[in-house]
């Protein structure tokens, strides 16, 4: 990944959990600056996100916890770019979208058993 991103994978029987966290090592940003990184780094890790999901073929209802976006428009487009990034996989996927906790939420089918 591009920027300060870190994502860990906690796996049980049916749910998978992806988390992501956004570190910026003490450096002075303005509000902007930092808005803007925050959508980056989200569409960013939504990329990977994807991909490691059909890598590793985590099937199940999956939670993600990508940097608080307070802008409807920066969540769409994360969630955009998930849609598209889903395409590239053969497995069934629905993207659920942002839950109330700020969270996405999404099933996806696994191929192999």
């Amino acid at each position: 990944l591009l920027g300060d991103i870190f994502y860990m994978v906690f796996s049980s029987k049916s749910i998978e959990a992806l988390r992501q966290s956004f570190s910026q090592h003490g450096e002075d940003y303005n509000t902007f600056q930092v808005l803007v990184s925050s959508t980056i780094t989200s569409i960013e890790a939504a990329i990977e996100i994807m991909r490691q999901l059909r890598l590793k073929d985590i099937g199940g209802i999956i939670i993600i916890d990508y940097i608080d976006l307070e802008n409807k428009n920066d969540q769409a487009k994360v969630i955009e770019t998930m849609k598209r990034e889903a395409l590239k996989d053969r497995s069934r996927i629905d993207i659920k979208g942002y839950t109330k906790l700020n969270l996405v939420e999404l099933t996806r089918k696994k191929l192999y058993v």
